[in-house]
């Protein structure tokens, strides 16, 4: 076996960047490893052999680690690292109560006495804030 040489190891953050990617709603893992996809950074020369790209899929729903293999002018492609789908978070189907709390909290969401979220300004904005997807659900 022929031995490493010292210039053959370097530290990752000089050779390649990691980017974080936030896919549009409804992306899917096929659409991520289309060079195609990628065509429009080639000019740019944002991305190089061997930079790693992590992707959340907007909703939550799977999380794609992908590396840069090749960069020409037809694209990017792309080899998978690893594809992850996540389970639907479970529904609490506890019964939420909606309550004016005073001029300080104004109207406040609990669940068997804990506060999930205050401060909205009418019962129908906390309503709505209680009855919104886990996703986009963030209190006032």
């Amino acid at each position: 076996m022929q031995k490493l040489l010292v210039h053959q190891i370097q530290p990752t953050e000089q050779v390649r960047n990691h980017y974080a990617l936030a896919p549009l709603p409804g992306a899917r893992r096929e659409d991520l490893l289309d060079p195609g996809a990628w065509q429009h950074l080639v000019k740019q020369r944002a991305l190089g052999r061997g930079d790693r790209v992590d992707a959340l899929a907007a909703d939550g729903s799977w999380h794609m680690s992908m590396i840069v293999l090749d960069v020409n002018d037809l694209g990017v492609r792309m080899g998978e690292l690893s594809f992850t789908e996540f389970a639907a978070p479970a529904v609490d189907e506890r019964p939420v109560e909606i309550a004016f709390a005073g001029s300080t909290d104004r109207w406040r969401v609990t669940r068997d006495k804990i506060v999930l979220g205050s401060g909205f300004p009418t019962k129908q904005a906390a309503m709505e804030w209680a009855n919104a997807p886990i996703s986009t659900a963030a209190p006032a």
